[in-house]
Parts: structure tokens; C-alpha cells; sequence
């Protein structure tokens, strides 16, 4: 709905609409998003004792990721513990750019962060 009105569009940080192909949010109307596709509080950390990968299904590090519209998302980098302390900053970063550069080219924009 934005999109046809001119709008282009970003979402910056946790995507809990699901993390199968289909589910990001590039496939569901935005232009570019980064961040992870889950919550925080479901992340499996990879750099801690208790991490038992294949213990099920979900049991796998999450990814930072990013995609354009069009794009399959890419995984950007792991998100463990350290990633966690920096993200909050990486998003925020991240969508300031995304509104300077809509400003810049004079487009109306929706950032999601």
C-alpha cells in the first residue's frame, strides 16, 4: 500500500513474522530491511556452554540479515552475545542512514525500526 503510493520503505531490527522463505520482510512490502528475523529472547547463542546444535530443529545460531525487495535475504554475520551488545546501535545507524538518503533524494519514506 505504501509502495503504490510512492513510498519507499525499510525495516530496521527483529521480524517476528517468521524466518522461512516467503516470511521476511522484503517479501511482504519492503524495500530493504536489516536485523533478525526472530526475537531476542528466541535466539539459540552460540558461544555459550549450554548451545547443543541439532538438539532440535530450531537449535541453530540466528543471523544478522538483510535484504532489497527482490533479493533472497542474506545472512550478514552471526548473532551471539557480542552481536547482541552492538545491535541496538547497528539499527539505530542503520535506519538514520535509510532516512538521510530518502531525505537526500526527496521520496517519502516509512522507516520500521
Amino acid at each position: 500500500m505504501l509502495s503504490d503510493a510512492g513510498y519507499v520503505t525499510g525495516a530496521f531490527g527483529r521480524w517476528h513474522l517468521g524466518h522461512t522463505e516467503g516470511r521476511f520482510p522484503t517479501d511482504h512490502g519492503f524495500d530493504e530491511w536489516y536485523g533478525i528475523p526472530n526475537s531476542s529472547d528466541e535466539a539459540f547463542w552460540p558461544d555459550i556452554a549450554r548451545f547443543r546444535p541439532n538438539s532440535n530443529p530450531y537449535a541453530r545460531p540466528e543471523h544478522i540479515m538483510e535484504s532489497h525487495r527482490g533479493e533472497a535475504p542474506r545472512s550478514f554475520r552471526i548473532y551471539n552475545l557480542v552481536e547482541r551488545r552492538l545491535i541496538d546501535t547497528e539499527l539505530a545507524k542503520r535506519a538514520i542512514e535509510f532516512i538521510g538518503r530518502q531525505t537526500k533524494a526527496m521520496k517519502p519514506f516509512f522507516a520500521f525500526a
